[in-house]
């Protein structure tokens, strides 16, 4: 197929061809994988600064979606992508594989640091944001290995979904602590004040920005990163509509009794706020999980509104996302023909237009996924408190190829935890859209 680039596109081509290290903070559907391809093969065949390029991706993505993108495009055919990816022996045979490009899911990133000889002069990391804990094994390989590292490029559309803390790590893998200083403490300590503290342990639990902190971040990155205007690709209208609904009287007093005295009578125990937070979601989603892992089952409000929507859905595909196994238990109940996203062929299977309902995790099937041509109505049951999650799962059909109006169908409990998620999400949306709108640029 021929390659035909938007003029944003080119900006980040060069963007990326040009520096030796950058990051690429574009929107969802805003085709990353094929801009960063490009400036590989110009890299490695033309500039010649580069001989093998390593991949950081999400397992479904490094496994799909890049080697799909090489082989898609004509101007491309001089890649060749080796995918490291299933176990041991399969990994170590990809290594040795005639390529130039090598995909491997971040989760193997540790083992590959420890236990082969590195020999990539070139990362690029599709979303970067999942190195954004610089505790994570993930983090901690890569950085022994960065002297090594000729040229690093990072790709996301999410790099601050909960809030700019979050940014040192992923900005430290660019620059080796240039901009934003060599250790998270100093970047702490400069630019944010602790917010919530354990009164017994002195844990903190938040930061929030110093009054010149977020102008000053800006600044700092501004020639490091670039995010570029949703309205460059436009796309059809997305619609979020919420849809609440209420506990029966007998689970909502379990449910209160458990949000304060994190301890309820179905011998269900939670052992601190963060578990408590998850068990109160279970509720508001119609279930929980007992201590023996088993489950009780408490109310079906949020599958009665889904079982409405995707009937009012009149044939039309819908993609429902889902938070627990139980979730999805009780969607396989519903519909004997559902299908399951994780399925090595559902991407294939969904953009035919002829599947009635697709089930997806956020976590399995929220990143690189492209999904646009198999429907444009979507089901959220619940909300993760992450707002990266967020942002990709609605982004597998309100992307770059959509061509109908996308209808996002929230579902909720009322008076529940559901209340106060949506609320946060909103503040961390508008943290993030600050930071992405200040590191735009004009074209180059």
């Amino acid at each position: 197929m021929i390659y035909t680039p938007h003029p944003y596109t080119v900006d980040f081509i060069r963007l990326l061809a040009d520096n030796p290290a950058y990051g690429a903070f574009l929107p969802v559907g805003f085709g990353k994988t094929a801009i960063a391809l490009t400036a590989l093969d110009e890299l490695l065949f033309d500039q010649c600064c580069v001989s093998r390029v390593l991949v950081i991706a999400p397992l479904r993505v490094a496994r799909d979606t890049w080697p799909a993108e090489a082989e898609k495009w004509d101007h491309l055919k001089r890649l060749k992508v080796s995918k490291v990816i299933g176990d041991k022996a399969a990994r170590l045979a990809a290594l040795t594989a005639q390529a130039n490009v090598f995909v491997i899911n971040r989760e193997n990133v540790p083992w590959l640091v420890a236990n082969v000889r590195w020999n990539f002069d070139c990362v690029v990391i599709d979303e970067l944001s999942s190195f954004k804990d610089h505790q994570s094994a993930g983090f901690k390989a890569l950085r022994k290995v960065l002297p090594k590292i000729k040229r690093i490029y990072g790709l996301t559309a999410t790099p601050a979904s909960n809030g700019l803390i979050q940014l040192w790590s992923q900005i430290y893998l660019l620059d080796r602590g240039r901009r934003l200083g060599k250790g998270i403490g100093a970047y702490r300590e400069k630019y944010f004040d602790e917010d919530k503290v354990n009164p017994r342990n002195g844990q903190v639990y938040s930061y929030k920005l110093k009054p010149f902190a977020e102008k000053e971040i800006y600044t700092e990155l501004k020639d490091i990163v670039r995010s570029a205007d949703q309205s460059l690709v436009p796309l059809p209208e997305k619609i979020l509509t919420e849809h609440w609904v209420d506990l029966d009287a007998e689970t909502k007093k379990k449910y209160k009794a458990m949000a304060k005295e994190y301890v309820i009578d179905w011998d269900t125990t939670a052992a601190n706020a963060a578990v408590v937070v998850n068990k109160l979601q279970q509720i508001a989603n119609g279930c929980v999980y007992r201590t023996d892992h088993s489950v009780l089952w408490l109310h079906n409000e949020k599958m009665q509104k889904v079982a409405e929507l995707v009937e009012a859905a009149n044939g039309n595909p819908v993609l429902i996302f889902y938070l627990y196994q139980f979730d999805f238990d009780a969607l396989k109940l519903l519909y004997r023909d559902l299908l399951d996203m994780c399925d090595p062929a559902a991407v294939e299977k969904w953009n035919t237009g002829s599947v009635r309902v697709g089930a997806a995790h956020p976590k399995s099937a929220g990143h690189g996924l492209n999904l646009q041509y198999g429907g444009s109505i979507m089901i959220e049951i619940g909300v993760p408190w992450d707002l990266e999650q967020i942002i990709q799962m609605e982004g597998r059909l309100h992307r770059q190829g959509q061509t109908q109006m996308v209808n996002v169908h929230r579902v909720l409990t009322r008076d529940t935890i559901d209340e106060t998620i949506v609320e946060r999400l909103a503040g961390k949306h508008i943290t993030q859209s600050d930071f992405l709108n200040s590191i735009r640029g004009e074209p180059i």
